[in-house]
């Protein structure tokens, strides 16, 4: 039992590292709200927070969350969804 809650614990502190690779969000949803993004839809990604440029933090945003330039995610996902995320955040 102990290691299977080592186990769970590493995954929960991979996918938090993971979601700093997210960063501030691209041009490509701005405008958008959480459901019509692709966040979830395409890349199975779960926005648990939102860090607004103003420094508001918005803890488990509802799906009508509207995206805002600046804005930096706080999210759950496997890795190399994050990774997309980011890739698409950059372009």
């Amino acid at each position: 039992m102990k290691d299977q809650t080592m186990r769970h614990l590493a995954v929960a502190l991979l996918l938090l590292t993971a979601t700093i690779l997210a960063g501030t969000i691209g041009f490509f949803i701005v405008g958008y709200t959480l459901a019509e993004s692709p966040i979830k839809k395409e890349l199975n990604i779960i926005i648990v927070g939102i860090t607004r440029a103003n420094g508001e933090l918005i803890y488990n945003p509802l799906s009508s969350t509207v995206l805002r330039s600046g804005d930096r995610l706080i999210a759950v996902g496997k890795t190399e969804n994050i990774k997309k995320l980011a890739e698409l955040s950059l372009k």
